[in-house]
């Protein structure tokens, strides 16, 4: 099974008020392109092959929004994905898990995208 899901909004404050810039994301993206999620907390660094649920397939943009084309993994996180996505028929939250640094304005810089999680 595949979906397409946002992932995040460039360039617009977060919940914590971080603005991840579309340049930071963008290299970020370019820098790793073996990227899976999991059905963990996104504050988890846990990156555990067990865990796998889903693999970014590809991406675009609309603007400053970046959508990622997953697709369900046949592991067992990935068939209890399955079973979320076809029981609620609502979109998932995709967050992404990673790293930087962040500047005087909130603005995140050397961004190290690592994952992707599952969020409510």
């Amino acid at each position: 099974m595949e979906f397409v899901q946002k992932i995040i909004e460039c360039d617009t404050p977060t919940v914590n008020g971080r603005v991840y810039t579309k340049e930071a994301f963008q290299e970020s993206l370019d820098e790793n392109k073996n990227l899976f999620g999991y059905m963990v907390p996104e504050t988890s660094f846990d990156c555990s092959v067990e865990k796998v649920a889903f693999a970014l397939k590809d991406y675009y943009w609309e603007d400053n929004t970046l959508f990622g084309k997953f697709e369900v993994l046949d592991t067992p996180c990935g068939r209890v994905l399955d079973s979320l996505i076809n029981a609620t028929k609502e979109p998932l939250d995709i967050s992404p898990v990673g790293f930087g640094m962040v500047n005087s304005n909130n603005e995140v810089y050397d961004y190290t995208l690592m994952s992707f999680c599952v969020s409510n």
